[in-house]
């Protein structure tokens, strides 16, 4: 199978069309309008342009990169551990996406947290390192930054 490669692209030299295809989106997404019909004829392209194009372009801005971390935990199996890990994170700014957690075997549990960084009030170092201090954490690492 082979890798997808995505573009960024400076939106002074985005076709014209693509530009529509993502205002057709968000007025959807919205709710001002409910039919695709509906959105097309608002902004002022085909049912069949959107429909080439839907699944191939999407927004992105400049705050959207950079902020995303994924980070992989071992915690002790003791009451209270998770949550002190997703009180600090959201004492330091951290917005949690997703969270798993699995069953815990030999009395320590892995969890994966993957959190937006944008807001927070320190470093992601810095955040490693207080929850490291947090009782019940045996080990943390970063698995991604996007």
């Amino acid at each position: 199978m082979t890798k997808k490669v995505f573009y960024l692209i400076d939106e002074e030299v985005v076709p014209e069309i693509y530009k529509k295809v993502v205002e057709v989106k968000k007025i959807l997404s919205s709710g001002k309008v409910s039919q695709v019909t509906e959105a097309v004829k608002v902004i002022g392209i085909s049912r069949g342009a959107f429909y080439k194009y839907k699944d191939y372009v999407f927004l992105s801005t400049n705050d959207q990169l950079g902020h995303i971390v994924t980070l992989s935990f071992f915690l002790d199996h003791t009451k209270g551990v998770l949550s002190g890990v997703l009180n600090k994170v959201a004492d330091l700014g951290g917005n949690i996406i997703t969270i798993n957690q699995n069953i815990p075997i030999d009395e320590v549990a892995s969890l994966t947290l993957t959190i937006d960084t944008k807001d927070m009030k320190v470093s992601i170092d810095e955040l490693i390192q207080e929850v490291k201090k947090l009782k019940g954490v045996c080990s943390l690492e970063i698995l991604s930054r996007k």
